[in-house]
């Protein structure tokens, strides 16, 4: 999806109100067609004369080079619903029989809403790691 929050036809004149675009891409293709078609889309609504670009991500697997190819100027931000996934599969199996899957990732969700994903991964890597086996995690 493109989307442009408050695009305004100056055209119009002083009265103009705010046009709200989005533009919505669908199917069954790969990440190198799907940008163009994007791109194609993000000039429609005037993203190039945006002073922000800013890309939700999933996180999924190549979505980080897609961006960067795609939409260079764009700071990517991990939407909270899939951070909060990879953290509770991190929380699952970081458990053992002092701490809990569900305490931990309470705090994590909590410290990511309250100062952001870099201090739940300055967090993350302050974990003591030794004497630890690493389960699969689904990432």
């Amino acid at each position: 999806m493109i989307y442009n929050p408050l695009a305004c036809d100056f055209t119009v004149g002083r009265d103009a109100q705010p046009i709200e675009q989005a533009h919505y891409l669908a199917g069954l293709t790969n990440l190198e067609t799907l940008g163009a078609q994007l791109r194609r889309q993000a000039d429609e609504v005037g993203m190039d004369r945006a002073d922000q670009w800013i890309g939700l991500s999933d996180g999924g697997q190549g979505i980080e080079t897609f961006f960067e190819v795609n939409f260079p100027r764009a700071t990517l931000i991990l939407d909270f619903y899939h951070a909060a996934g990879h953290l509770g599969d991190l929380a699952k199996a970081w458990s053992d029989e002092t701490t809990t899957a569900k305490s931990l990732l309470d705090d994590w969700r909590h410290q990511i809403k309250a100062e952001g994903g870099a201090a739940v991964l300055r967090t993350l890597e302050a974990l003591d790691r030794s004497g630890r086996s690493w389960r699969s995690i689904a990432w």
